[in-house]
């Protein structure tokens, strides 16, 4: 869900409780504490486009196995096809939250075209129709509906948020978003001689949030 309340020329807005994006992702940080950290970085890429590629990859397991499915169920019998995407999509959420990079998210982000995904369902739905494989295309009916609409990553939270924790010291969005800062840096060969306080920061901040409500 989109959040109507933000300037038109800003894409994020800060919040007591944090940043919220256009895309309705909440981040446990201000601007001011990323500054404190992370200045060289948002010296070059500004603070709008670090949080908008951020939710880019946020995305990204839904994206990944949007595109994966159609091949899947040409390739293999319904079930094994639904149980591999199933697999594949727990997979990705598990592990996507550490692997935040530019490069690759310029690519999800030409990926998240419904259109184009639009097309190929349309298309290899109608193959499998006229195969007469019926559970096929509704599976993929089914699939296509809740991936888009993101209610996909309801049901994963159930599977993966526990396993998320043991794994990453950060909710799945800040960690994301310092992923993307620390490689953005890398790249840039820009030095962060702070960076461990956004952990202790955000989880500081995160925790007296939920403390607070």
């Amino acid at each position: 869900m989109r959040i109507t309340s933000i300037p038109e020329d800003s894409y994020y807005v800060e919040l007591p409780n944090g940043l919220t994006t256009a895309a309705g992702t909440h981040y446990h940080t201000t601007e001011a504490q990323l500054r404190s950290w992370a200045e060289p970085v948002l010296r070059e890429v500004p603070l709008d486009t670090l949080l908008r590629r951020a939710d880019d990859w946020l995305t990204a397991p839904r994206t990944a196995t949007l595109w994966t499915l159609p091949a899947l169920l040409l390739a293999l019998p319904t079930v094994w096809a639904t149980a591999g995407a199933v697999m594949f999509f727990l997979a990705w959420k598990l592990l996507y939250p550490a692997y935040a990079s530019g490069p690759v998210i310029d690519v999800f982000r030409r990926a998240k075209s419904g259109l184009a995904q639009g097309l190929v369902y349309a298309g290899v739905l109608s193959v499998l129709a006229a195969e007469g494989r019926i559970g096929a295309v509704i599976v993929g009916l089914l699939s296509f509906v809740v991936l888009r609409w993101g209610l996909a990553d309801l049901l994963a939270a159930l599977f993966v948020h526990r396993a998320q924790s043991a794994l990453y010291p950060l909710p799945a969005a800040d960690q994301v978003l310092r992923a993307l800062i620390v490689r953005t840096a890398l790249q840039r060969r820009l030095s962060l001689p702070e960076l461990d306080r956004i952990e202790r920061s955000i989880f500081d901040f995160s925790t007296g949030n939920e403390q607070s409500d």
